[in-house]
């Protein structure tokens, strides 16, 4: 009996501690990465519970003097390297890339930034931290993780090499939806997009006709892929050309474009989309709209 009422009451201690466990408050907020920048720090904090979330605090001296929270997930990149780097990444930047944006012979910091989900929403905060902690601004990423730093005029300063999502599910699934190449870089003091490093030269007869043969007849329900990729790099003309191509004159829609009474019903839809784009104002510009 003494055995019995022995075993019973380990039980029950055992139960407790098992209970207690279970219902014990998430675990504390830590820091699992630090760098030091110009006399600045800069914690990567995280909770082992990724449903609340990482957190950046910016520290001078024994003050904190800025905490960035509220997204499920983010990254400091700084001195070439990445904070936590088994943690989520929304930029790659390419070796040896100058993390100098604004071109004052300092390199700044890059705070990426998501907000969990399937695939939204990604972007990056730019701090410098030459002098004082200042802010140069904000990048969104849209959709997309496979993004780029690159310095593509090799003039000292890096550009984003990413892209744009309007067309995210615009009458097809997510992963066959296009997303044309976009770049952005810090100029005249913000993030805005980089019409000259956008542009590409006009394709060859050859690639034309590559392109032509590919399109023309092809079983893919995203035809108005290249159509994009031709305007956001300033030959919107060839656009409208290539849909004449895999459209000719008024007859009935291609397998591609059934969703569409008309040509001309395409045409105004895939224009009111596009100017839906947050770089739509340059992408006018760009092809002379």
């Amino acid at each position: 009996m003494v055995l019995l009422l022995s075993i019973a009451a380990v039980s029950l201690v055992a139960s407790a501690d098992a209970a207690a466990e279970q219902t014990s408050d998430p675990p504390r907020n830590a820091c699992i990465d630090t760098v030091n920048v110009d006399g600045f720090v800069i914690e990567h904090w995280t909770y082992n519970s990724r449903d609340i979330g990482d957190s950046v605090h910016i520290k001078h001296g024994d003050k904190t003097i800025k905490v960035y929270d509220g997204y499920y997930c983010m990254t400091v990149y700084a001195k070439g390297r990445q904070t936590a780097p088994d943690s989520m990444s929304c930029l790659t930047p390419y070796p040896g890339v100058p993390f100098d944006f604004d071109g004052d012979g300092h390199d700044e910091i890059v705070v990426g930034t998501w907000t969990g989900g399937a695939h939204c929403c990604f972007g990056a905060i730019v701090l410098s931290t030459f002098g004082a902690l200042k802010e140069l601004g904000t990048v969104n990423f849209g959709d997309g993780d496979l993004n780029r730093l690159r310095d593509l005029d090799k003039d000292g300063r890096p550009e984003f090499e990413m892209y744009d999502w309007t067309f995210g599910y615009w009458h097809t699934d997510f992963a066959s939806s296009p997303a044309p190449r976009v770049v952005v870089g810090f100029r005249d003091g913000r993030f805005a997009a980089v019409p000259e490093l956008m542009r590409n030269d006009l394709p060859t007869d050859k690639e034309w006709k590559t392109l032509l043969a590919a399109r023309v007849g092809a079983d893919d329900p995203v035809a108005w892929r290249p159509m994009l990729a031709l305007v956001y790099s300033g030959h919107g003309d060839l656009a409208w050309t290539l849909l004449d191509a895999i459209w000719p004159g008024g007859g009935p829609a291609p397998k591609d474009f059934s969703d569409w009474p008309s040509k001309a019903a395409f045409k105004s839809d895939f224009l009111k989309q596009l100017k839906r784009s947050p770089y739509w104002d340059t992408v006018k510009a760009m092809n002379g709209w």
